[in-house]
């Protein structure tokens, strides 16, 4: 039996979603604006109509993501197909994130501050979106395996669809 405490849910919304984290739960599509959203079987639940409705504005950044694989102890809990796509914005969609079911603190220097976050950073002092990202999903899933073995951490490795500055 899996058993592993799932991160909170910033933005209840889609409501039928489950937690993004859930191994069980069959949607696919989910959003992270320094927190998460529920799951959603379609992007359609993520147009900007339903952001706009849902997720307050604020200096933040949505990331539109598709999740991909949920990793636990170096094992893979499961795993989705990538969907067939072109990305418009190559610089940061198509690209591979990790997130992880517990905030993690890590100190800023540049801000002379911590910054708490789901997210896993390739460096820890870079803290823009790019830091975030792994350019091949096979890096991401490797990288997520090392990690999830050396700590209690849950890793969910998601391709990034689309994201918006949102203030």
């Amino acid at each position: 039996m899996i058993t592993f405490t799932f991160p909170d849910i910033r933005y209840n919304f889609p409501e039928e979603g489950a937690n993004p984290f859930d191994v069980n739960a069959i949607g696919k599509y989910f959003i992270d604006a320094s927190g998460f959203s529920n799951l959603s079987r379609s992007l359609s639940a993520f147009s900007f109509d339903q952001l706009d409705k849902n997720v307050p504005t604020g200096y933040k950044l949505i990331v539109v993501c598709e999740r991909l694989a949920i990793i636990q102890n170096a094992n893979l809990l499961m795993e989705n197909k990538q969907d067939d796509r072109d990305f418009i914005n190559n610089n940061i969609a198509g690209k591979y994130t990790i997130h992880i079911n517990q905030k993690l603190r890590s100190f800023v220097p540049s801000w002379n501050s911590y910054l708490e976050s789901y997210s896993i950073r390739i460096n820890e002092v870079d803290v823009s979106i790019y830091s975030h990202l792994w350019g091949t999903y096979e890096e991401a899933v490797a990288y997520a395996k090392a990690r999830s073995c050396s700590s209690e951490l849950v890793c969910m490795v998601s391709r990034v669809i689309d994201c918006h500055n949102w203030h």
